[in-house]
């Protein structure tokens, strides 16, 4: 179920089976406190400036549950969403990532290129095309527009840890196959620590959060959307989510 973190937010905190989101049960202590303080200065934030955030806290991905992930969308794209489109599986969304890679594609070479069967990879295209999201013509396949089916604009992951250290920034670097932006979150750290320069070379941003404040030391390097079939997967609870 979801629920209202503030009047431009939802945050998904629970595992919804209707819209077919797992989460992670968070732990009371230090770690948890961090986040709960950072989320209210980031919607506090996102209010003022009038944008939509969907906060997911430790959703699975792939076997992963990163400690947050927080999209900033449009909700206009979600405006004609299709009931169907709420029945797609993960193998669904994982060839339609695959169409809007490569362009137009026949229903063979996506069995040569995912290694899906030929039965499963037809009722894929057929589920796909019933949602609005593919068409065919002549035996060849194509995604729809990414701008009529895609409502992300920014999907911000951060991984938070009360001491900074390297394994935080492993864990924000394995975030960056699903993320536009990968960022650390800590209480505070040094302008000269070690951990900037490293966490910089590779692309993550760091924010920290104190009991006052929360700052941004160093933006993380963007990656297009969407970066994979994950990617998507926000965007349909997003879109799942709005129309129960």
């Amino acid at each position: 179920m979801n629920v209202i973190y503030s009047r431009n937010s939802l945050c998904f905190e629970r595992t919804d089976p209707i819209i077919g989101l797992t989460v992670r049960k968070a732990i009371a202590g230090p770690e948890r406190e961090l986040i709960e303080r950072f989320l209210l200065r980031i919607t506090n934030s996102a209010d003022k400036i009038e944008k939509k955030l969907a906060i997911f806290q430790q959703p699975s991905i792939q076997g992963g549950f990163p400690d947050v992930v927080i999209t900033i969308y449009d909700p206009a794209r979600f405006d004609n969403w299709d009931y169907q489109r709420s029945l797609l599986t993960i193998r669904d969304i994982k060839i339609l990532h695959h169409m809007h890679t490569v362009g137009e594609i026949t229903s063979a070479s996506l069995v040569t290129q995912l290694g899906f069967d030929v039965r499963k990879t037809s009722n894929a295209l057929e589920a796909l095309f019933r949602a609005g999201l593919v068409t065919e013509f002549g035996g060849i396949w194509k995604a729809t527009s990414l701008a009529e089916m895609f409502g992300i604009e920014r999907l911000i992951a951060v991984e938070a840890k009360t001491i900074a250290n390297q394994s935080v920034v492993r864990q924000a670097v394995n975030n960056r196959w699903f993320a536009s932006e990968s960022y650390v979150l800590v209480p505070n750290l040094d302008r000269n620590s070690r951990l900037l320069s490293k966490s910089e070379s590779l692309g993550i941003g760091i924010y920290t959060c104190s009991e006052t404040r929360v700052e941004r030391l160093l933006d993380s390097k963007p990656n297009p959307l969407p970066g994979s079939y994950a990617s998507w997967m926000f965007n349909e609870w997003i879109g799942r989510s709005l129309v129960q």
